[in-house]
């Protein structure tokens, strides 16, 4: 079992209401708690909520241990960076 230890809140698709995005790589959805996406990779040890591609949805921003990226784009469903 990975327990996530960081967690931040906003909206990473189109609708109107906020996602728990958890740095294990699970979005919830903010308002029926249930599972929204999930992925195999761990989004990153530390996570911000930046639109990094320009396409007007926020993408999740991870921050490693060693320093390294990785930027995920929720709404393509893929890692861009």
């Amino acid at each position: 079992v990975i327990v996530a230890n960081f967690v931040v809140i906003g909206n990473v698709d189109d609708d109107p209401q906020r996602e728990i995005v958890l740095n294990t790589g699970k979005i919830v959805d903010g308002r029926f708690y249930t599972i929204q996406f999930q992925t195999d990779k761990v989004f990153g040890d530390r996570i911000e909520l930046l639109d990094v591609t320009g396409d007007g949805y926020s993408d999740v921003v991870g921050e490693f241990s060693d320093r390294s990226l990785r930027v995920f784009d929720v709404w393509r469903t893929r890692e861009v960076w």
